[in-house]
């Protein structure tokens, strides 16, 4: 942030850096099969997260009276939610020969306001792939993802200031990606395959709620095993 002498001063006074870090929330969840035969396979996910990650997290920031103060940090410098949210989701997956796909819906929605007296808006993403096995265990992935998230409800009134970070009306939007990568399973003796795969993407859309920061591109690895 570049802060500027005076309430309609033009003069910066410099700029300031502020990071938060920690644990954020966790989440359980389990599977529910519906359905699977030699092609097809369905089951629904249903969990809950657990507020375990800070929403007190303060920053250092500096006034346009030149003063430096210690306050609560904006919403995007929070490490949780603060609330216990509903995890729900459906996928479904089919393999034939060397081709694969499959599609899939998660959702999550605050059960209800945090001790700051709010709470963020329902998160709902779905997305959709396809894969080919160019070689016995290596296949080539592509993947389109929509996300739709909602504004933050309520508001903590230990943040404040004119900035945009502060205002609960500038969160939320919505945003749709393509993604390609490889997927590779390692088959051991005895064991079962370890999977590893790398993904990356840029946006095609994205619409926010006010200025707040944008997403430009994303990686993704994945290192994941089963008993």
């Amino acid at each position: 942030m570049t802060p500027f002498k005076g309430q309609s001063g033009v003069t910066p006074l410099g700029s300031t850096t502020t990071a938060t870090q920690g644990w954020g929330d966790i989440s359980i969840q389990g599977l529910v099969r519906l359905h699977q035969d030699d092609i097809h396979h369905v089951h629904v996910n249903l969990g809950l997260s657990l507020p375990t990650g800070s929403i007190g997290q303060e920053m250092v920031h500096l006034h346009p009276t030149m003063l430096w103060s210690q306050m609560r940090g904006f919403d995007g410098l929070q490490l949780g939610t603060g609330t216990y949210d509903a995890l729900f989701g459906v996928t479904y997956t089919g393999r034939l020969d060397a081709w694969s796909w499959g599609a899939v819906y998660r959702g999550r929605m605050a059960l209800s306001d945090n001790n700051a007296g709010y709470h963020r808006g329902p998160w709902n993403e779905t997305s959709a792939w396809g894969g080919y096995e160019i070689l016995p265990g290596l296949s080539a992935t592509g993947r389109v993802a929509a996300t739709i998230w909602d504004r933050i409800y309520g508001h903590d009134q230990l943040i404040y200031g004119a900035q945009q970070g502060a205002v609960p009306y500038y969160q939320g939007g919505e945003r749709v990606r393509l993604l390609g990568g490889v997927e590779r399973l390692v088959k051991l003796q005895s064991l079962k395959p370890i999977r590893i795969a790398v993904e990356a993407g840029a946006l095609i859309y994205q619409r926010l709620n006010g200025p707040q920061l944008g997403e430009a591109w994303e990686l993704n690895t994945v290192f994941g095993f089963g008993f």
